[in-house]
């Protein structure tokens, strides 16, 4: 069987909301120098994350063109 668009799973794990920011406390540089850290990496796991469902989502896509054209 050939496998269509509604055959085809997302990982669960893309379909989860995004963390939320933490709020910045009060604190010196080294403390902002982390907070800025700990943001630009979720935000980069969080890019990763929505990327990985929209080549996910255009996969299925493609597939079901595939299948609808035959």
């Amino acid at each position: 069987m050939q496998p269509t668009a509604t055959s085809l799973s997302i990982d669960r794990s893309l379909l989860r909301p995004c963390a939320k920011l933490p709020l910045l406390g009060n604190g010196g540089m080294v403390t902002r120098l982390h907070f800025s850290k700990l943001v630009i990496t979720m935000y980069g796991d969080c890019r990763r994350k929505h990327q990985a469902l929209i080549d996910s989502v255009n996969t299925m896509n493609r597939r079901g063109k595939k299948n609808e054209a035959r």
